[in-house]
């Protein structure tokens, strides 16, 4: 026969029975810490996010993270026909000015990447909006310039732009850094959302440019249109950052980032004091290696040719060329045509991200075929001595469709692989930050690439 029940709880007094219950204060931290925010019931549902408003509004800062970059790059006939074109003893300057400003632009974007990766779990919610004002003054001062008369000192212009281009930058680093670690805490298609605004941010340019240059009459008057509403959008950054962080979709992705990741300690005054431990960047890096080689192999191919190089191939078109032509052939068929693709590569990562993370590298790989395709087009006309094979116009508008819709697409499912490798999610956001690093990487060496392309079509 089995042995009488005995109740344990019969034989014991209320001191301890107390200490299996649980603990008033114990009870009422919990409670408080969840109306703070800082950890979720189990129970609690996702909000709806409604029409989309989160995805919209990190596609917007998709948008202005790239911004800078966009303006100078597309505005690129203001600088080289109207601030250098008539200094015939500054003809450097004209020639070389978009590798000079891929230097400029990214040498500072490298370190100030770096920086903001080892520092990321310090996290500030001014960190985002004081880059985005620096960002907004320093848009000012070169819509300021565009409207001055810097002829008689080409050499001071140059100077002061190139010290420009490295403080915008800069702070677009750690702008870019930190809205690529806030989007990672959200579900993959928000990332998407927010690399899909990288390529469409490329596009607005493009086409505010065209419209600038159709309705100016001249090329300084289409840069000050063309400053002043990259500003307006901008500012829009700076609104909606804020708008962000108080939709309840974010609230709960954001809280339960800082449930996942943060260590509670309750002092004796009843405070909550929440810390972050520095991520393990090491177990990081080697979870995400395949995804940090591809994000930098599709920025370093893409950047080795764009805009450094495309920009200066030419219509095969017997000359004369028309007028129209002249004006519009490097605006549409470079950069139109590459921040459309680029787009649509992006919108496209969002019906289907194959190969999965395992394989992604061959079509990164089979990217570096674009590299001689691009120098055997009509490149560099007047100086090159490279017989040219692909005579016709069609051959370059299609590989540079080719190689801005594989870039857009590319990036876009790249950058979606890479925080879902990571074994623990709370790291999520440090993977983004890695990845973003290793993008600037790619394009910094990519700009010293397109520095070879002149030299090289000079071979033969």
């Amino acid at each position: 026969m089995c042995a009488a029940y005995e109740n344990p709880w019969v034989r014991m007094n209320s001191t301890e029975i107390e200490t299996f219950l649980p603990h008033k204060s114990t009870v009422t931290d919990h409670k408080s810490a969840i109306e703070k925010g800082l950890i979720s019931e189990s129970t609690q549902p996702i909000p709806r996010d409604r029409f989309y408003f989160a995805k919209w509004i990190l596609m917007l800062h998709g948008v202005g993270t790239l911004l800078p970059w966009n303006m100078f790059t597309t505005a690129e006939a203001y600088f080289t026909e109207h601030k250098f074109g008539g200094v015939s003893d500054e003809s450097t300057y004209k020639e070389k000015f978009l590798s000079y400003l891929g230097i400029a632009a990214f040498t500072p974007t490298l370190i100030f990447m770096l920086i903001s990766l080892f520092t990321q779990h310090r996290e500030s919610r001014w960190k985002t909006p004081m880059c985005i004002v620096f960002i907004m003054i320093l848009s000012l001062e070169t819509t300021i310039l565009a409207i001055l008369d810097t002829s008689a000192w080409p050499t001071q212009f140059f100077i002061v732009t190139m010290v420009t281009i490295v403080v915008i930058n800069g702070a677009c680093a750690v702008y870019q850094s930190s809205m690529f670690g806030l989007a990672a805490k959200y579900p993959p298609t928000y990332m998407q959302f927010h690399v899909t605004g990288q390529g469409v941010g490329g596009m607005l340019c493009a086409i505010l440019n065209i419209l600038t240059l159709a309705v100016s009459d001249s090329l300084r008057n289409a840069a000050i249109l063309f400053f002043t509403c990259s500003m307006i959008v901008i500012l829009l950054c700076l609104v909606s950052y804020f708008v962000l962080l108080k939709l309840p979709i974010s609230l709960y992705y954001l809280n339960r980032s800082n449930q996942t990741s943060c260590s509670k300690l309750i002092t004796s005054k009843e405070d909550e004091v929440y810390e972050k431990k520095s991520p393990p960047y090491l177990r990081i890096a080697k979870q995400v290696k395949v995804q940090l080689f591809n994000i930098w192999l599709t920025f370093f191919v893409t950047i080795s040719m764009f805009p450094a190089v495309l920009a200066f191939v030419e219509s095969s078109a017997p000359q004369p060329h028309s007028q129209l032509r002249v004006t519009y052939f490097t605006p549409v068929c470079c950069f139109l045509l590459f921040a459309i693709g680029d787009a649509c590569g992006s919108f496209f990562s969002a019906v289907t991200q194959k190969p999965g993370p395992k394989y992604t590298w061959i079509l990164c790989m089979a990217r570096l075929l674009f590299l001689p395709l691009v120098l055997m087009c009509n490149y560099r006309p007047e100086t090159r001595t490279l017989p040219v094979f692909f005579s016709n116009d069609m051959f370059f508008i299609s590989f540079n469709a080719c190689i801005a819709f594989s870039h857009g697409y590319l990036k876009s499912i790249v950058m979606m692989h890479g925080p879902r490798c990571v074994n623990d999610p709370q790291h999520a956001s440090t993977a983004a930050a890695m990845m973003a690093l290793f993008m600037v990487i790619g394009i910094y060496m990519g700009v010293q690439t397109s520095l070879i392309f002149p030299w090289a079509s000079t071979l033969m």
